[in-house]
């Protein structure tokens, strides 16, 4: 019978949590409440390559100003004219 092997400690300075970097690369919940989906809706569209997202180290993140871009390229009314 094999022993499982135990996943490496966190190093200090090693958080949970959501990731903000300066307010501009927003990690993937994040990133998904500002289009208005749950972890799991924006997961799967990054996995069918729907989202504009990168990658940092084995992070996916989002880049605040490209999902404002995406967003005013989507077809249909500009959020500025569904603000009151």
């Amino acid at each position: 019978m094999k022993a499982t092997k135990k996943p490496p400690a966190r190093k200090s300075g090693q958080g949970r949590g959501r990731r903000e970097i300066n307010g501009e690369i927003l990690d993937v919940s994040t990133g998904g409440k500002l289009l208005g989906f749950n972890e799991k809706t924006t997961r799967s569209k990054i996995a069918r390559k729907q989202l504009p997202f990168r990658r940092l180290g084995g992070r996916i993140v989002f880049i605040k100003s490209e999902l404002i871009g995406y967003i005013n390229n989507l077809p249909g009314c500009r959020p500025e004219e569904c603000i009151p």
